[in-house]
Order: C-alpha cells, then structure tokens, then sequence
C-alpha cells in the first residue's frame, strides 16, 4: 500500500513546551530563592537549608505569583459543590500542603469562593 511521498498526516504534531518561568540556563549551586526561601540544588527546587554561600534570586514559583500569573485555573461549581463545599475546599487545602512538603513551587491560590477574570 503506497503512503505517498510524506507517509501519515493524521499525526498530531506536538509543540515545544513553551514557558515562560523556565530558567534558560543552569543555575549555580546553591541558589536560594529570596522570596520563599526555597534551594535549587541537583537541578531541582526544594526545601533545603541555605548554605551560607548561596547566590539568591527570585525562583520561577514566586516570579508567577508576583506577576499575577497563574499556571492554570480549577474552577469548581454546582449543586453539590454547594452542597460539600467546606469538605471539597479542606481536600485541596491538605493536598496543596502535601505538595508544598515535597515540590515547594507547586500550590493553589485559593479565591474562597471569590469570582476572579483572568488578567
């Protein structure tokens, strides 16, 4: 069976991940984080002791928070959510501490009930 001159065109052809925050270029070990106190060390962010030699910068999590720039929006609602909306809001804020003990630069911004538009 020919395929013609370029084979399959229902392929999804995928982009680059584009991001804005992403450091272009390696950081120097230690660097810790002037807003949160977070420490880039072995390529990651974490929950580190600073060395006293540390270089400091602002780290990508606090940039997009400072910038109002969130990385994405849930937006929960209905008849139960009414309903359970107490029990629902407790079960993300224990997961956002969970995920804060373990990646500090993931989180929510919790609007408690508050309608924000995007910016």
């Amino acid at each position: 069976m020919d395929k013609g001159l370029y084979g399959r065109r229902d392929r999804l052809i995928q982009e680059k991940r584009h991001d804005t925050y992403h450091e272009r270029r390696k950081l120097p070990e230690p660097t810790m984080c002037s807003a949160c106190g977070a420490v880039f060390i072995e390529g990651r962010w974490a929950w580190w002791e600073p060395a006293v030699n540390a270089h400091a910068i602002v780290c990508p999590a606090c940039q997009r928070i400072k910038d109002n720039f969130h990385a994405g929006y849930l937006e929960i609602r209905g008849r139960f959510f009414g309903i359970h909306r107490e029990e629902i809001t407790n079960l993300i804020r224990n997961l956002e501490e969970q995920e804060k003990k373990h990646t500090p630069w993931k989180g929510s911004w919790l609007s408690q009930g508050k309608r924000t538009a995007p910016s």
